[in-house]
Parts: structure tokens; sequence; C-alpha cells
């Protein structure tokens, strides 16, 4: 599943890449013109892998079957690609991240796994990040004091 996912997080990176020319040449005049590819701003690719993380699908663990009986006859035979009106092959999209379990509820204390909670943390009220109060209190609300020592 890990593997899966970094596949799917690389290759959505490089989708994003961008493509970047130079030209050489006597007073700018590009008679030759070296052109590379050229990652994004890390800060977009991890919007974007943000973006994917949020649309990741629960999947269920299956034994792998085999695809041939004991006669050596293909069972699931594999079907040709679909194709487009056009006879272009269809667009593909990016596969989704996968996970097997719902991340535990780190807001409530629980014993048995081992989290203590967050009830009684100090957060901060100028922050989005996950030190803020919005995401620290898990929306049981929040006070705030100001004390001069």
């Amino acid at each position: 599943m890990s593997k899966r996912n970094n596949e799917v997080g690389a290759t959505r990176a490089a989708t994003l890449k961008d493509i970047r020319c130079k030209c050489h040449g006597p007073s700018g005049s590009c008679s030759a013109k070296t052109c590379w590819f050229e990652l994004p701003e890390m800060e977009r690719v991890g919007t974007e892998l943000k973006n994917l993380y949020y649309k990741a699908e629960q999947v269920k663990w299956r034994p792998k079957r085999d695809s041939r009986n004991e006669l050596g006859i293909e069972l699931f035979p594999k079907y040709p690609t679909r194709v487009n009106r056009d006879n272009t092959q269809p667009k593909k999209e990016t596969k989704p991240l996968i996970y097997m379990a719902k991340s535990p509820n780190f807001c409530e204390p629980n014993e048995k796994k081992g989290i203590l909670g967050t009830s009684g943390r100090e957060c901060n009220a100028n922050s989005d990040g996950p030190d803020g109060c919005r995401e620290l209190c898990c929306k049981r609300g929040f006070y705030s004091t100001n004390k001069t020592v």
C-alpha cells in the first residue's frame, strides 16, 4: 500500500513539471536553445499531495486470487482497454491514495491505544496549522487569556 501511494505521489509531482528554456548565441540571438524539465515550487507539490490525501479511498484487503484454474485456463480474461470515440486512449486520471483503516481519533483520550487526547493543551490562536486552536481543540471551542507578568 505504501509503495503504491509513493508511486501515486511521485507520478502526480512529475505531472506538475514545467519546461524551462534558455537561449544561447551572440547578443541573445537564440541560435541555440537548451530546454529542461523543472519541478514546480514545493508548496505547489505539497498542495497537490494534500488534495490527494483528502480524496483518499479506503480499501479492504483480500487474498490474491490466481487468474488460472488447475488446467491452466484463464478464469478472468483481460479485456482490451477502453478507447474514446475518436480512437484516442482515454485521459489517465490520477489514481487515488488508498488506506486500509481510518486513523484513530487523537482528540479524545484512549488508554488502549496510548492516546492522551488534546484537552487542556495550549494552542496558538493566530495559527491555522496543527498548533492552531481550530485544529488542536477539535471543534470543542476554546478561550484565551492574557497574563501580564
